[in-house]
């Protein structure tokens, strides 16, 4: 099931899928919905819901609560929610942090805690989230204070390729 706005899932039932999956068009193993999630819950009971990338960060702490909340309401005590975005590494260290305690790799002492990679990217867009929409790119900890503000319990962070480069993925239940 593919669920998200109109215009979305129009692009993705005539542009972008046929092309990229065509069996799966063809055959009808894939379903649509259009939705709003501000107004509208998520089919329910599902298996796995997945937040795609560069999703969240287009809105506020608030508005991020309202979607997730949409989720927790359709979710079963069985599912699972991924949240496979960005997250932000402190620059300083903080032996309080949360990322060692759920298993993110710190450098060791004289590095950055984030290996000293510049990840300039992460850092430059989350100033344009900031400036364009009011949002932000998460820390972990913000993460899981997204998460636990709606009723989900955190697993642990899988990062992507080369400490977390790449996307990361976040599970979560309710």
């Amino acid at each position: 099931m593919l669920q998200d706005v109109p215009a979305q899932i129009e692009m993705a039932k005539t542009e972008v899928l046929p092309k990229v999956c065509p069996v799966a068009i063809g055959e009808g193993h894939l379903d649509f919905k259009a939705m709003d999630f501000f107004s509208e819950s998520p089919v329910k009971d599902c298996d796995v819901y997945f937040v795609t990338e560069k999703y969240l960060h287009n809105w506020t702490d608030e508005e991020c609560k309202t979607i997730l909340t949409s989720l927790v309401n359709a979710m079963s005590s069985n599912s699972h929610l991924l949240i496979n975005d960005y997250i932000i590494q402190h620059v300083n260290r903080d032996r309080n942090t949360s990322e060692s305690a759920l298993g993110l790799r710190l450098a060791p002492e004289p590095l950055f805690p984030h290996y000293g990679a510049g990840r300039m990217t992460r850092y430059s867009t989350d100033l344009d989230m900031t400036f364009t929409y009011n949002s932000q790119e998460c820390t972990l900890e913000h993460f899981i204070e997204l998460g636990q503000g709606v009723g989900l319990n955190e697993g642990a962070p899988t990062l992507g390729p080369s400490e977390g480069y790449a996307n990361n993925m976040i599970r979560a239940y309710v």
